[in-house]
């Protein structure tokens, strides 16, 4: 991809010439195996101060950072950058329109949707339940157990916040 000239660019450019396609394809490469390297490595040091837990991300922003600082001499569509439209933007649009589909679902499938649903619900309310349970006991030392019974009400309360948008 970065070897050859897009379909809808000018091959009389200077970031089209072999010599920039084919340093555009070397740093893509040095780019990725960079970043990948970069990252397992942070996840492993131990020893870092915000290597485990931000590790990967900082090394995201450091190549990506890198990647735009390249000497005045290169062209400027070298490297070659992805267009990544906003998600709010009126040209990405098209992807959350799906929406208005919803209204020509049949009652009978929507019911339906029910039973297992309710099912699912059910299962995750009772491992919860269960689980934090087993986490609260007087083994365990827990400083705040009733954190648990938070999280179970911020649960109800997206539930029953998601169940109302849908309705």
């Amino acid at each position: 991809m970065s070897f050859k000239v897009p379909n809808k660019g000018n091959p009389t450019l200077d970031k089209y010439q072999f010599i920039w396609l084919y340093v555009n394809g070397l740093l893509g490469i040095i780019f990725t195996f960079g970043l990948l390297y970069s990252a397992l490595k942070s996840i492993r040091a131990r020893s870092w101060l915000y290597g485990t837990d931000y590790g990967v991300p900082l090394m995201v922003l450091f190549w990506t950072g890198l990647s735009f600082t390249v000497p005045s001499k290169v062209p400027s569509g070298v490297p070659r950058r992805l267009i990544s439209p906003l998600a709010w933007d009126s040209t990405s649009l098209h992807h959350w329109t799906v929406i208005k589909d919803m209204g020509k679902v049949s009652a009978t499938y929507i019911f339906a949707a029910f039973v297992p649903a309710i099912m699912i619900a059910g299962l995750y309310f009772f491992d919860h339940s269960v689980a934090s349970q087993l986490a609260q006991q007087k083994e365990f030392n827990l400083k705040k157990p009733s954190a648990y019974h938070y999280d179970m009400l911020l649960l109800g309360f997206m539930a029953c916040f998601c169940l109302t948008t849908i309705i």
